[in-house]
């Protein structure tokens, strides 16, 4: 699983959440970095901070669609905003959108 988020803090809470339950994680704060690595192939899913910039999270979603590597993976998206963004990320590709604490 491969945790695209900019908040250091936020994404070593994913990361050693999800290691509990032995899932083999890596982090992103870039979207280049992660376009990289997915190329790869090695990740079944995406965490996806809806947040990220430049060019920005739904972006990064259509591309990862488009990609022949993670064309299957299940991408989220997380935010800590409310969920008036669902409708907006579930067009741009994401599976599912959680609410995250402020």
């Amino acid at each position: 699983m491969l945790i695209v988020e900019d908040n250091c803090d936020v994404a070593d809470v994913f990361k050693n959440y999800l290691e509990l339950f032995d899932v083999e994680v890596a982090i992103e704060s870039n979207y280049q970095a992660v376009l990289t690595r997915a190329q790869g192939g090695s990740f079944d899913a995406y965490i996806v901070d809806i947040a990220i910039h430049n060019p920005g999270s739904f972006a990064l979603a259509q591309q990862l669609r488009e990609m022949e590597f993670s064309r299957n993976s299940k991408i989220l998206a997380t935010t800590s905003c409310t969920e008036a963004h669902l409708e907006a990320a579930l067009q741009a590709g994401f599976d599912a959108l959680f609410i995250k604490p402020n």
